[in-house]
Order: C-alpha cells, then structure tokens, then sequence
C-alpha cells in the first residue's frame, strides 16, 4: 500500500482526475439510490401494512363522515380511520400564514405508527387539543416550549362554521411525516375535537342536503379478507351515494400500491413511474459512467507499474498476491473516494430538492442507515472489484522478462480503453440529446398559443374564500392604485376553469368561463363570427361546440346549446376561436364523466358570481405586486380579524404570462435535473478523455520522437493524434445518435402538442460531443507533439 500511495503522490494530475471522477459520480448514485429507497418503501415501513387499505371507489376514493361510521360495523373491518388533509389559515402570536392541517381521527396516528415525541396522545384521543409537527413547533416556537401553547385556526368554509377562527392548546409533538405516505402536516387536528372543521366533517350529511364534506378512510382489514366481496357489500350498503365509474366495482386500494396508484386521493403522497424509471436510469448511467471511468483509468496505468510488480516477483512473490494486492489497492482508492463521495451527496440535497419535481413527492436525503450502509459496502466492493480486476489480471500475469526487455509495450494495445472512451461518449451523447429534447419540448409548450390576446400587463387574482362583495370592494380598493387602468371581473381564465355545465349532447359538457363585458374585451377572445355586441346576457360557444350544438348565424338557438344557463342569457353572441381549457400537459379532470368537453364563455350582468378579478397595470410588475400584496393583507385582517393571504384553497395569483408558465414548473424542474446528469456525463466524459490522452502522450513519447528524427513536423503529430480521439468520438456518435433517436421519440410520445423538426437536437449533440473532445485531448496532444527527440530519446 506504501508504494501504491508514492505511485499516486507522483502522478497527481492521474490521481485528481480519478478522484474527482468517481467522487462526483458516486455522489449522485448515491442520493439516487437513497430516493429509490424512499419511494418503493415508502409504504412498507408500517408494520402490518399488507392489511391497510384505503375505503373507496379506486379511481376517486372519497367518502362522508356518516359512510365511515357504517363501514367501520362490517365484520371485514378492524379499524378504521378518517382523515382530510386542507391547508388552513393558522396562527401562532402575531403571525399568520396557510399551513396543512390534518383533520383525522386519532386512531390514524396508530393505524400509521406515528410516534408522539413530546405530551400525550391520550389528550388528543379525547380531543382536548391540538398536536404540532416537531419541524412546526421548532419553526412556530424558536425560542419557547410549543407544548401548553395555544394557535389560532381559520376554519373558511365548512358549513355553518365557515370563516371562524379558533384557539387550540398544543398538548403533543408528533414526528415529521417527511417520509411517510402521508404528505407532511404541520398540524394534527383530532376529529374528534369539538373545533368547526371535525363537526362539520361529522354532521355532513350530502344524502339529504346535496352538500357536504367529503373524507378518505384508511381501514385495517382482517387477514384473508376477500376484496371482491367485501367491494359487492360496500356497494350494496352505500351504493347510493358512492361516486364511481360506470362498471368499477372495487372499493378498497391497498396502502402499499396507494404511492404509484392513479387515483385522485388528495393528503397521501403519490408518486409518478415515469420519474421513478427516469431516476433509475440516470443512477445506472452514472454509475456505468464512474466504473468506465475508473476501471479505464486504472488499466491505462497499469504499465507505470509493471517494473514494481517485475521487482516484487523476483522477489518471490506469487501472481495471487500481485493480483490481490492491486484489487485491494483499488477497492482502497474507492472506499476513500466513496467516503468523499458522502460528504458531497449531503452538500447537493438542498440543491437537488429545490429543482426537485412534484413526481418525486418524497425529498432527495441521504439517510445513512443499515440498508444505506449495506448497499454503500456493495458498491465499493462492486466499482473496486470491477476497476481493479484487469489491471490486477494484466500486471500479475507479466514475466518479470518481459518487463525488462520491454516486450510488455506490444502486450499494452489499449483496446479496452479506447472501447471504454468509446461507450463513456455514447452515454454523455444520449443525455445530452435527452436534455436538448426535454428543454426544446419545454419551450414549445410554455410558448403555445393559448387562443386568445389578452392586454398587455394583465394581472388576475381569485381569491376562493371571499364571496362576491368582498372581491368587489377589494377591486374598489385596487383601482386606487397608481399605474391600474381598468379592472374587469371573471370566474377563470383560459386553461384554469372553474365551472362546468351540461353541453348539448348528451356525454357531452361545457367549461364556461363567466366573466363580464370589460373582462372579456381585457382577455381577448378571439371573434371568429359576431352576431351581435359584447354584452351582458350573451353566450359565445367556440367553434367546436357550435358546431357540436348545430349553431350558426342562421340557426343561433341558445336552447340546442345551453339550455341549464337558459336564466343567466338570451342569446348567443358569437363564435369564438377555440382556447385551451387545460395547459398542454394536464389531464382533463372531467373525462372521467364526460365523453366530450368544450369551452364557452357566458357574460353576465351581474357580478354576483365573479370572485376573480383582471387588472390592467403598468409596466412596472414588481411594484404593482407590493402595493397588491399590502393592500390583501390588509383587507383580509379587516376581514377575518388575523393577517393571511390565503385560505383552505389554493389561490390564483398573478400576470397571465406567470400564471401560464407555472402550469409547466414542473416540467421544468424535471428538465433541470436530465440537464444536470447530462452536465455530469458530460463531466466524466472530460475527464476520461484528459487522463488518457495524459497517458497515451506518456506512452507514445518514444514513438512521436522517432518520427520527428526522420523529418515528422509538430503539425503532422498533432493531426495524427487527434484523429486517433476524432474516430473513437466519431464511432460514440454513430452508436448514439441512434439510441437517442428513438428515446427521445418515446418520450415525446408522451405530449399531444409535440415539438416536431428537432434533427438540430442530434447535430448539436454530435457537434458538441466533437468540440468536448477536441478540447479535452488538444493540450496533452500539443505537448506531446512539441516533444524533444533528443531529450525523449535519452530516457531510453
């Protein structure tokens, strides 16, 4: 081991390059693998969770209050829990802000394990208080113990209770559920407290009022139970009420399968298969990347050291201990390396969270514990073994002879390494063609026309808590503003919708927006056909649904198109342009019901119902939005006696142009991290190509003085080592560009509204992987191309 650390103090450039290498890329396996983890255990760390299952249409599993009640009396059923999970206003002293709130029962915390760090869950079981997160309480209470304490809840909009605000005592502190399936709370609020929220949820009653709160129940079922019948049972006992597809007939979903499962449960974490294989195969590539890298490296060097191994063998010792003295070298250098590679992986977490996408639901962490530190022994045995094998393999199976008479060169053909360059480059091709397709995608779709031409500077707020009073007074207040020139109000903008009626057909609907005069001029809507004024009391079908409904100028009947809203107008005004519903990436939330789905909008003269409101502003965003920001918060104390922007939804705030970009954020945080382990292969590719281009200008020194002795110019070496690099790059393409071709049409498969001539996404990335080359090898070749024959010649 002495000699292997003299060995690498004297080639520190071979020793940085391998070190920074498999340091960078085992950072990033590792905090992939540990996200792995995370996500396929996420359910399977509740002891008993083959047996919990969530209550339910499998599709939508949402129940009453009173359905739980029933439920929990059949013979199938153990125990059975309640839960909603709303953001609700909350305060601690003087401030105020919008934090989850879990509503539940507290046999949920049993049901999930949860563990109570501080107080008694006893009091919570009899509702006497509330519990904090101990991240809530740390965060609320800096400077003083939580428990005893007592917050403020804002408990808008459920029933009769709505728009109070009460005091609860803190009487527990519960672990994060950071990495549990439920998403993460701030507060536990018991259902059976005696606070507005639970009661409501208690009394709701949709079977006879039509309104109601709705709740997901977590059941533990007896061993064995059948699924099946159990579903026929629960049909039968609420199949009235039960909101489900037509032919769905099972009604519970196992807890394990609820993170990959494609129902709408709102409160439990659920992630996205597309990320999950995206993640494992970015882990895979660079982890292949690190062992290219490393197993290249240590083989192209090996002939620096078979002079010691010739010594050691003439010393007497056997090829077995050779061989097993350069592995254990290797799995050495990579134990170090791994160690660093920790410390790294830490440093990256916060970075790689912030661009973390909402498909990966469950924060990136290193969390080093058995299975951490199993999988960590398994890949330094692994990356060591792997690298170390062939050079151990060739330099133990050198005759002490061979090193001394030189023959050793003509063994020493570099075939594996240049195969390695070669398969480095085709990974670092592929990811950079991935990325290029991923932002190009991005682009295309953040920039699609949305189908209308609104006014420039348009700011829109819809604040869900207020009724429509408010909203006017609030845009009263507004339109004092400097730089406001007119404010119009509406209920939803294109591609956020909030209502929906019953089209013309039947299996067909419509997504109104519902707006009045000065707002439809200040959204533009595009007028393919007038037939009559922007007024009051005017329906304007798009193209499509006019079409649908059999509607033109000579046949303008409101009945055949619109005959729920026949009170709210007289007639039709016009046809408009078609404008998206949704963003270009979103799933239509109604399909479910509706075969067919169109927009309208219908101007009203009323303002009763607009609860958003459009304001033109000036050009100047950042300042509009301080004096807006000041002027909510103050009407909202005035309001509801506390200080908070929001309510138990979320609102829509902001220009348009914001607005619609944010429907692609996490596409966006999505490319950022295929571009970042592009970057990364990238890297690794670089450094791959310095080291032997290093080492080969080592190697062919004596060759390149020769030929210079016999009139070879600096010009001619330089040329005739790059294109040696130039082929090897020039095979990675002609292998990548190919994989690439068909990944990327894979996942451009995925997106209705596609980017379509992107053969510039495959000459960029050959052109680049070109240019890397090229830089990489130039400064080695050049020196090695200026060698002295005189001075190169004396060393032999």
């Amino acid at each position: 081991m002495k000699s292997y650390l003299k060995f690498l103090s004297r080639n520190k450039l071979y020793t940085a390059i391998e070190a920074v290498g498999l340091v960078v890329s085992l950072a990033f396996v590792i905090v992939i693998g540990a996200s792995l983890r995370d996500q396929l255990r996420i359910a399977e760390d509740v002891p008993g969770g083959k047996n919990l299952y969530i209550l339910g249409p499998q599709s939508m599993p949402y129940l009453e209050y009173r359905d739980k009640e029933t439920l929990a009396s059949l013979p199938e059923i153990e125990e059975a829990a309640a839960f909603i999970l709303p953001k609700l206003s909350v305060q601690a002293g003087e401030e105020s802000s919008r934090m989850p709130v879990l509503i539940a029962e507290t046999r949920l915390l049993d049901l999930l394990h949860f563990r109570v760090t501080e107080g008694s869950i006893q009091s919570l079981y009899g509702g006497q208080g509330i519990a904090l997160s101990e991240s809530a309480a740390a965060r609320l209470f800096p400077f003083t113990e939580a428990l005893g304490q007592h917050i403020g809840i804002g408990f808008e909009g459920y029933g009769e209770y709505g728009g109070e605000k009460e005091t609860a005592e803190i009487v527990a502190i519960l672990e994060d559920a950071d990495y549990s399936i439920l998403d993460s709370f701030d507060v536990f609020c018991p259902m059976e407290a005696g606070l507005a929220a639970p009661m409501a949820i208690r009394a709701s009653n949709m079977r006879e009022t039509g309104v109601g709160e709705t709740v997901h129940v977590l059941a533990s079922m007896v061993d064995g139970t059948d699924l099946a019948a159990f579903s026929e049972k629960m049909i039968s006992v609420l199949g009235p009420t039960l909101d489900r597809r037509d032919g769905e007939d099972m009604m519970a979903t196992e807890y394990r399968e609820l993170f990959f499962s494609s129902a709408d449960i709102s409160g439990i974490r659920q992630g996205n298969r597309l990320y999950l294989n995206v993640l494992v195969v970015l882990g895979l590539v660079l982890l292949l990347s690190a062992i290219l890298n490393y197993m290249n490296l240590c083989s192209a060097v090996s002939g620096a050291r078979a002079k010691e191994m010739a010594t050691r063998r003439l010393l007497g010792e056997g090829r077995a201990r050779v061989f097993g003295r350069i592995l254990l070298e290797s799995i050495v250098f990579t134990a170090v390396c791994y160690v660093l590679a920790i410390l790294l992986a830490w440093a990256i977490v916060p970075y790689l969270n912030s661009i973390r996408p909402e498909g990966i639901p469950v924060a990136f962490r290193v969390y080093p514990g058995p299975v951490f530190w199993m999988f960590s022994v398994a890949i330094v045995l692994l990356i060591g073994g792997l690298a170390g094998f062939l050079p151990a393999w060739m330099l133990s199976s050198f005759q002490p002879i061979e090193v001394i008479s030189g023959n050793i060169r003509k063994r020493l053909k570099m075939g594996f390494n240049k195969a390695c360059i070669v398969a480095q480059t085709v990974l670092a091709v592929v990811l950079v063609c991935m990325a290029l397709a991923f932002q190009a995608q991005l682009r295309h779709l953040e920039t699609l026309d949305v189908g209308i031409s609104p006014a420039e500077n348009l700011f829109y707020y819809h604040p869900s808590s207020y009724d429509s009073r408010e909203v006017h007074l609030l845009g009263d207040k507004f339109s004092t503003l400097p730089g406001v020139r007119r404010i119009g109000y509406t209920d939803g903008i294109p591609t956020h919708l909030n209502s929906i009626t019953v089209g013309p057909q039947e299996g067909t609907s419509i997504n109104l927006i519902v707006c009045d005069t000065l707002a439809f001029k200040m959204l533009g809507f595009r007028v393919k056909e007038g037939f009559t004024q922007v007024k009051p009391k005017t329906f304007w079908p798009t193209e499509e649904l006019a079409h649908e409904g059999g509607v033109n100028r000579d046949n303008p009947d409101i009945d055949r198109i619109l005959p729920s809203e026949r009170d709210a107008t007289s007639e039709i005004g016009g046809i408009l342009e078609t404008f998206r519903r949704f963003a270009a990436n979103m799933e239509d939330p109604y399909a479910r019901y509706f075969s067919q789905t169109f927009p309208g909008v219908l101007i009203t003269s009323s303002q009763d119902y607009l609860n958003g409101i459009l304001i033109e502003t000036g050009s100047d965003h950042a300042a509009f939005k301080r004096e807006f920001s000041s002027i909510v918060t103050q009407f909202y104390k005035e309001t509801t006696g506390y200080y908070d922007l929001g309510n138990s939804w979320d609102n829509q705030c902001g220009y348009l142009q914001e607005i619609f970009a944010a429907d692609y954020a996490d596409l966006h945080r999505y490319t950022k991290i295929v571009t970042l382990f592009a970057l990364v292969a990238v890297f690794l590719a670089m450094l791959g190509l310095i080291a032997m281009s290093t080492w080969f200008a080592v190697r062919n020194s004596k060759d390149i003085a020769i030929r210079k002795v016999f009139g070879s110019e600096m010009k001619g070496e330089t040329f005739r080592t790059i294109r040696s690099y130039m082929v090897l790059i020039l095979v990675a393409i002609a292998i990548g560009i190919p994989v690439s071709i068909l990944l990327v049409g894979r996942f451009l498969e995925r997106y209705a509204e596609r980017i379509t001539g992107y053969g510039w996404i495959f000459v960029t990335a050959a052109v680049f992987a070109v240019f890397i080359a090229f830089v990489s090898v130039l400064w080695q070749t050049l020196k090695a191309a200026r060698t002295n024959p005189a001075i190169e010649l004396k060393k032999e």
